[in-house]
């Protein structure tokens, strides 16, 4: 069941599993290649595919999760190609950006592991959803929402994403 705290979307146009795969491609920093995608897509029941344009506001919600993990006592930042025995846990967006000791060390290491990539003309974002808790785990566009929600602006954000009721596990941030 859908969650009644939903994000409420004023018009959301349906994509075919190739649409998100010709996004995936032409996001370069997306983690996943064609064929993870497609056996995750596979493995999920009624899955479908869509894209619209939110207020950065609203999709900045606690129900939306970064890429990136934390700890138990939300002390540091895991990234994920980090190796660790340590149990790690989703990081809500809002709660990234109402900690300054993490967000300040984390935007400058980010600034500088994209010195050489272009600034996008419109702010966008991949993300994976759980129709059933209306959580969102965000594959692509972290740095720019974090940068958006930093200078406290409220612009449109394109949003291609991949949502199911029941993950089965698979989504990250899912809290149903």
């Amino acid at each position: 069941m859908p969650s009644r705290r939903a994000l409420k979307l004023s018009r959301s146009n349906a994509l075919k599993l190739d649409d998100f795969l010709t996004t995936c491609v032409r996001e370069v920093q997306v983690p996943a290649d064609e064929e993870t995608v497609r056996r995750v897509a596979g493995q999920i029941e009624s899955v479908t595919f869509r894209r619209y344009t939110v207020s950065s506001r609203v999709l900045l919600s606690p129900r939306l999760f970064s890429a990136w993990d934390t700890d138990v006592d939300v002390t540091r930042i895991i990234p994920s190609s980090e190796k660790t025995e340590e149990t790690r846990y989703p990081l809500p967006m809002a709660v990234l950006l109402a900690r300054e000791d993490l967000l300040i060390p984390h935007l400058q290491r980010l600034k500088e592991a994209r010195s050489d990539r272009p600034d996008r003309v419109s702010p966008r974002a991949m993300t994976l959803h759980c129709a059933g808790c209306d959580a969102r785990w965000l594959f692509d566009g972290n740095h720019g929402l974090l940068r958006i929600g930093v200078r406290g602006e409220d612009v449109g954000v394109e949003v291609t994403e991949m949502s199911s009721v029941d993950w089965g596990g698979l989504h990250r941030a899912c809290r149903c």
